[in-house]
């Protein structure tokens, strides 16, 4: 299957990763809390947020002061 992934880590909590996944015209934010053993659904996204930008790049980032 086709698709993207990026991850971002937390600087001030190593346990806490995001992943940003897209599949398709879809994606979905996953969020964990033991440095990536579990991970919990956050959000899905349509189309309609990326525009169909998802196909060629995409990003995610931590806020540094506040992880959650």
């Amino acid at each position: 299957s086709d698709g993207r992934m990026c991850i971002a880590i937390s600087e001030t909590n190593p346990n806490i990763l995001y992943g940003l996944i897209s599949k398709g015209v879809n994606a979905e934010v996953y969020k964990t809390l033991d440095k990536g053993v579990t991970w919990s659904l956050l959000k899905t996204f349509d189309q309609s947020f990326f525009k169909n930008q998802q196909f060629y790049n995409i990003c995610i980032s931590v806020n540094p002061v506040n992880p959650n």
